[in-house]
């Protein structure tokens, strides 16, 4: 008895002292083994603990509290079947053992055997139906089954009956957050907090939700609460790096990434994530690694294997790359998370999955539901208050491409606002946007409420998501409708996938009628094409020699600065052969990184090309000298089946020819738009075949090529592209035409374009 009670009083060392004395008096005690046994496990040493409790059974076969015990080490060891086993035993000398029932249905719990853990509950709670407990368990264990309505009921019985059960608090509060209802998990998480000040798992989920709110810096004193009262819990340590890397600290983002690891190496999750923060830091190769570290580890874990697949394209790391997207196919098809949807458009999947794939990940990510407000009665006699929404403005395409459209607007029919959403740098650029819109509106680091609430103040009648699925955008804001018509538009070449968009808008060319199937949007179709054009940008008169970007001042120079996630394996052969039939000619790249460079130098030497016939283009800080260095090149080389968007506009805006295939969705179909929008349409090929035959042909001989330059020149000016005050009136008409319907009550529709501004044929060259 001495020893139980320096037990209880936390005087370890010498319990297990007065423990062993008892021993020498009598080695055959079970109850002596037994309280052996649980101040080994207060001591960690558990091989230990387990042979007292052993000890003890063996002395006494039907000592319950020996049985229980030592299913409590097996549950922590995560040696399951063992810890149910011996609770077993109890349930066989005494089937009505409230303790080992519960026990049972712990185990199986935490075995991830989540119907068997509901049916051990559900007995428990025959013999104790008021037990808070075992009801909290129960609603835990109804949540991860998804059965939402009874996990609810389940643990609010158990508040009802026990209102200080902090854990029952907490399970709610995770009930609260899958089901997207952050503010009142934050609630019932505070209160578990106010009960149980100590409660690790309770700071976690704090700061979990407080994340979700993208209030960054207090999620990360809520996980160092967590860490001070668990320090090697890496699960925390892994959620903390989410937020830092959020706040763009990534050095020590990864360096809690790395912490997380090195207590659970096959840890999935914090391999992915520092994964993600590599490739932030342009670290390519080393992400890759990273992801594939966790497919190895955790294939399916979400948005994993895409990512993956995205990472091999980044680096041009191709081999067995084809069963590796036949893989994400299949599993996009069985409906499972398995990519976000950004690295599909590389990969030539079906239209069909791109959609299942974004309205999947949608819906997983939480953002799937359109929460209905209230607006204000639609007036169709003032002025249309639209507002553009992104993360991008600065030096960034989608910006230099929709700087012009801002100043263009017609300030006395449109009422234009800007809300950059992000927290990036700001620049030169994002000081002109700032002016054309009278003042940017900050949401970056703004609670998804509070944005949203600072954003229906201003009562928009139109809201232009430019992120879609691209890095910065906040989906949660149009998810909570902060717009009567909210529309996707120019920075993700393809449909949202979620139900609060009322509006995608495209052209004729990267959205014809046969595939509006692929959309979960109302298409509304622009007059002309689809992507804005800003010529602002003076494109300097200097000649720059060819020797001076690395290029031969002879022979015919092919042309690509596509990023290298867009070259596919068999585009590349295609241009090896180009290369192999045109002699003295260069493919000048993009320098997209090392390990791409590499790569494709290596693929060149497979083709039997010298690889030093491959060069590549440095990025260059002005976009103006970026523009200018187009004129040294003979001909852009489109690739497939993701086109080139912003880098052929420029091209085509130096006066360099673009050869495109016309490819089957709205990524590959882009360089089709432009080139009909000038008037060049005899550049649209519709197979690599005749892809590589025109680009043999003009290569081959000067005058074709020269053809197409003088009608090129002429036409920068004479057709629509590249004239921004038309594109303005383009896009007004849409929106108008949008307000107008909604005025008048009706829902959203295809919009079908009106006559484009300037006729063009297929031989219009």
């Amino acid at each position: 008895m001495l020893g139980v009670v320096c037990r209880q009083q936390g005087q370890l060392p010498e319990a297990l002292g007065y423990l062993d004395e008892a021993l020498k008096i009598n080695p055959r005690n079970a109850y002596v083994h037994s309280n052996r046994g649980n101040v080994l496990r207060d001591l960690s040493l558990i091989d230990e603990a387990i042979n007292s409790l052993s000890r003890a059974i063996e002395l006494k076969p039907d000592f319950f509290d020996a049985f229980s015990n030592r299913a409590s080490i097996y549950e922590a060891l995560s040696r399951f079947n063992e810890a149910i086993a011996d609770l077993e035993q109890v349930l066989t000398q005494n089937s009505n053992h409230f303790g080992a029932q519960q026990g049972i249905g712990n185990a199986l719990y935490h075995a991830k055997r989540y119907e068997q853990a509901l049916e051990a509950y559900q007995l428990a709670l025959k013999l104790m139906p008021d037990n808070a407990g075992t009801l909290s368990n129960m609603g835990a264990t109804l949540l991860e089954l998804k059965r939402f309505d009874a996990a609810e009921q389940a643990l609010n019985r158990a508040i009802k009956l026990n209102p200080l059960s902090a854990q029952a608090l907490n399970n709610r509060a995770n009930l609260f957050i899958a089901t997207h209802r952050p503010l009142r998990a934050l609630v019932d998480i505070e209160n578990a907090i106010r009960i149980q000040p100590v409660f690790s798992d309770a700071w976690l989920n704090r700061g979990n939700v407080l994340q979700d709110l993208k209030r960054f810096p207090e999620a990360v004193v809520s996980y160092d609460r967590s860490i001070t009262l668990r320090p090697n819990h890496a699960p925390c340590l892994n959620n903390k790096g989410n937020a830092l890397r959020e706040m763009m600290q990534y050095g020590e983002a990864i360096a809690l990434y790395d912490q997380a690891i090195t207590l659970l190496p096959d840890y999935a999750e914090a391999h992915y994530h520092r994964a993600i923060v590599l490739q932030d830091l342009q670290r390519y190769e080393e992400a890759e690694r990273a992801f594939a570290q966790a497919v190895r580890l955790k294939e399916d874990h979400p948005r994993l294997y895409g990512e993956w697949v995205a990472s091999r394209m980044m680096i041009c790391a191709w081999d067995g790359l084809d069963a590796l997207v036949d893989r994400l196919v299949m599993k996009i098809r069985e409906g499972k998370n398995a990519s976000t949807t950004f690295p599909l458009l590389s990969c030539g999947i079906p239209g069909e999955l791109t959609l299942q794939c974004a309205s999947t990940y949608v819906r997983e990510q939480g953002s799937d539901r359109s929460w209905q407000f209230e607006f204000p009665p639609a007036r169709a006699d003032r002025r249309i208050r639209i507002g553009y929404f992104s993360s991008d403005f600065r030096s960034h395409a989608v910006a230099q491409l929709a700087a012009g459209v801002f100043e263009h607007h017609d300030k006395e029919r449109f009422e234009v606002m800007g809300f950059n959403v992000a927290s990036f740098p700001t620049d030169a650029m994002t000081q002109r946007i700032d002016r054309a819109m009278g003042g940017l509106i900050q949401l970056g680091g703004l609670s998804v409420e509070d944005a949203v609430a600072k954003v229906r103040s201003l009562n928009l009648d139109i809201a232009v998501d430019l992120n879609g699925h691209t890095k910065g955008g906040n989906p949660h804001i149009f998810a909570n409708r902060v717009a009567p018509i909210q529309v996707n538009y120019l920075g993700y070449p393809g449909t949202s996938g979620a139900p609060y968009f009322d509006y995608i808008l495209a052209d004729a060319t990267v959205i014809p009628p046969e595939h509006f199937g692929n959309y979960c949007e109302k298409v509304a179709h622009l007059a002309n094409c689809y992507l804005p054009s800003d010529v602002e940008v003076a494109i300097p008169e200097n000649s720059v020699q060819r020797s001076a970007a690395g290029l031969p001042e002879e022979g015919f120079v092919f042309c690509c600065f596509n990023n290298s996630y867009k070259i596919t394996p068999e585009v590349f052969s295609l241009w090896m052969r180009l290369l192999g039939a045109v002699q003295g000619s260069v493919l000048w790249l993009s320098a997209f990184n090392h390990c791409a460079v590499g790569h494709l130098q290596a693929e060149a030497c497979r083709a039997g090309i010298n690889p030093a016939r491959l060069v590549f283009a440095p990025r260059l800080r002005d976009h103006g000298d970026h523009l200018a260095r187009h004129r040294l090149a003979d001909l852009f080389l489109d690739t497939s089946p993701y086109n080139a968007h912003t880098t052929a506009h420029d091209a085509l805006r130096a006066g360099l020819p673009v050869l495109t295939c016309l490819g089957n969705l709205f990524p590959g179909r882009v360089a089709a738009s432009l080139l009909r929008s000038i008037g060049m349409a005899a550049l649209v090929t519709e197979s690599l075949a005749d892809y590589e035959a025109l680009a043999l042909k003009l290569a081959s001989e000067p005058s074709e090529l020269a053809k197409y330059r003088w009608q090129l020149e002429r036409n920068r000016t004479g057709h629509p592209l590249f004239n921004t005050d038309l594109f303005t009136r383009d896009i007004e008409s849409v929106f108008s035409r949008m307000w107008e319907r909604h005025c008048q009550g009706l829902a959203p529709m295809h919009l079908g374009s009106a006559a484009p501004h300037h006729a063009f044929t297929q031989g219009d060259c």
